[in-house]
This record gives structure tokens, sequence and C-alpha cells, in this order.
């Protein structure tokens, strides 16, 4: 009879699949919700995913966009905050950076940071029709 052998040096993380953060269950929910507009059910699935990545800009940036959708401007700017500290070079905190200042009426702060995106390469439909250019 044939034995197969396993070799102790194979790590399991070769033996499965890693998911990435999109494929992430958590993710899936969160973008579900997003799509119906549920805004507080996804805000518990970002609360969810940060447990799990605790580090992880793109979901400051996903509950920014949240709170901006849920008219919490202040909540917005902090989890803004929050993003730019762990990539201060990133486009998409400024960007929505931008639009909150622009629905708050706050024009001069909406453009510095608006252009601040474009600065770092942002790849963001109608961003340069928002900033004016």
């Amino acid at each position: 009879m044939n034995a197969i052998k396993l070799n102790s040096n194979v790590l399991l993380s070769s033996i499965f699949p890693k998911l990435s953060r999109k494929q992430h269950p958590t993710y899936q929910n969160i973008v579900k919700e997003l799509n119906g507009n549920n805004y507080t059910k996804a805000e518990h699935w970002c609360n969810e995913f940060l447990k799990t990545f605790p580090k992880s800009y793109s979901m400051r940036c996903i509950l920014a966009y949240i709170y901006r959708c849920l008219n919490k401007y202040d909540k917005a700017h902090s989890y803004l905050d929050e993003a730019i500290k762990l990539k201060e070079k990133t486009p998409m905190a400024y960007f929505l950076r931008g639009e909150l200042f622009f629905r708050q009426k706050e024009y001069e702060k909406a453009i510095d940071h608006l252009n601040r995106s474009l600065s770092y390469k942002a790849k963001i439909k109608n961003l340069y029709v928002i900033s004016g250019n």
C-alpha cells in the first residue's frame, strides 16, 4: 500500500487559499448593505471588519462615506483623519474630505482637498468636474 508522506515544512497558508480582504465575508456584507442603501447595517459590518483588520485604510474611507450619507459629517471627518494618518499620500480620503467640505459649503477647503487628491494621482470619475477643471 502506498502511503502519502506529509512534509512538515509545508505551511498551512500554502495549502489553504488565502482570502483577500475583498473576498472576506464581512466585506461582502458591507458591499451588499451599501448597494441596498442600508447604511446603519453597513456601519455595523465595517466595525466588525475593523476588529479583524484594524489598520484598514479603505474601511475608514468607507465608514466616512457612510457617515457622509447619514449627514454625520463630524464622524466622517474623524474617520478620514484616521485614514490619512494611516496612508498620508493616498488620494481617496482627500477626495472624500473634499466632498464633505463641498456639502458643508466650505468651498475653499473643498477645492484644496480635491486638488490634493489629484496631486496623489486620484483615479476617480467626476473629480475634475467637481473640482472645476
